[in-house]
C-alpha cells in the first residue's frame, strides 16, 4: 500500500477524527443514527491519518506526501 496522506493532511485527520469521536461518544450531537455516522466518519479519519493511506485519496488520484517520504 503506497502512503497518499502526509504532513498536515494527516495532523488534520487525525486530531478530527479523535474530536468526531469524543463527540459522538459523549452524545453531543445527533440522535440514534446520527451518532454512529459521526463517530464512523471519525473512525475513518482517524484510522486514515494513523495509516497515512486513504481510499477516497487513491480513486480521486490525490496524495499529499511529500517526495521520497
Amino acid at each position: 500500500m503506497v502512503k497518499n496522506v502526509g504532513g498536515k493532511n494527516r495532523m488534520v485527520r487525525i486530531s478530527g477524527g479523535v474530536i468526531l469521536i469524543i463527540i459522538s461518544y459523549l452524545r453531543l450531537a445527533g440522535h440514534g443514527y446520527d451518532r454512529v455516522i459521526i463517530g464512523a466518519v471519525g473512525i475513518y479519519g482517524l484510522a486514515t491519518g494513523l495509516i497515512r493511506y486513504c481510499l477516497i485519496n487513491a480513486v480521486l488520484k490525490i496524495n499529499t506526501c511529500k517526495v521520497g517520504s
